[in-house]
């Protein structure tokens, strides 16, 4: 019995010691290390604040650009210590990638950011580790125990616009273990992306306010097409595409509603 306890102890303690690591290899280079406590304007008209914090970023993955693109004048926060006292001062959106570390070893706030989503507050999030069970509850959404899925497909306008076929691919910039992971909705979490296994891959929650990825922000093959589609539907919401069918089902029920309304004229 001794040795069971002992091994299970074991297990918990090796448990920890992989979500506590990091995602990274080697010392390689953070695109954010130049980017942080830097306020980048506004390119276009103004759309509000945008408050960012990446841990970690092989390449340049578009989300400051796009923000700024989108109107939006952003913030970089420099840690996670520096990204909760923002957010807890207010904005119009928040990002938060934790992509190198877990969000929950590496210090993101949980009552802050519950406390930023029950207000009403826009946020996407993103994560490596299934240690960030809690937040991932958060955004309504919970893990599948699948990972590095590599192809993203959405069935909605807002989320394949400019997108061939609504469907993008992932690739590995060099993370250590993992750049996707399987999501699956909770509450009224709605699958908005699947991955090729039919695992979410976006989930929309809060009553649309909300967005987890369930994919790194440096994987994707169109990187700032799919993270303006992503920002757009916090403000648009899932617009469903109408089949063909249904339109020329409508033309037949209207051109069907006039014949009826004028037949006296007709065959009068």
């Amino acid at each position: 019995m001794k040795k069971i306890f002992t091994f299970i102890i074991a297990c918990v303690g090796f448990a920890s010691l992989t979500f506590a690591q990091s995602n990274k290899v080697g010392s390689g280079s953070n695109f954010y290390s130049t980017l942080s406590s830097v306020s980048h304007p506004a390119l276009t008209a103004p759309g509000g604040n945008a408050l960012v914090y990446v841990d970690y970023a092989h390449v340049n993955d578009e989300v400051v650009s796009t923000l700024t693109s989108e109107g939006y004048t952003v913030t970089v926060a420099t840690d996670w210590s520096n990204f909760n006292t923002l957010l807890a001062g207010g904005t119009d959106l928040a990002v938060a990638f934790a992509q190198s570390w877990s969000a929950t070893y590496g210090g993101l706030s949980y009552s802050t950011v519950e406390s930023y989503i029950s207000g009403g507050g826009k946020m996407i999030f993103a994560t490596w580790s299934t240690a960030d069970l809690a937040f991932a509850n958060l955004f309504e959404a919970n893990f599948t125990g699948n990972f590095n899925m590599t192809m993203v497909c959405s069935d909605y306008n807002s989320l394949k616009r400019d997108i061939t076929g609504g469907c993008f691919t992932l690739s590995n910039p060099g993370w250590m273990m993992t750049f996707s992971l399987g999501l699956s909705p909770i509450g009224n979490g709605v699958v908005a992306a699947t991955f090729e296994n039919g695992d979410a891959a976006i989930i929309l929650g809060n009553n649309g306010n909300t967005i987890m990825l369930g994919y790194l922000s440096d994987t994707p093959s169109v990187k700032a097409t799919a993270f303006t589609n992503v920002t757009n539907t916090l403000t648009t919401g899932l617009a469903v595409p109408i089949s063909y069918w249904w339109i020329i089902l409508a033309f037949v029920v209207i051109a069907g509603s006039v014949v009826f309304t004028k037949r006296k004229v007709i065959f009068g």
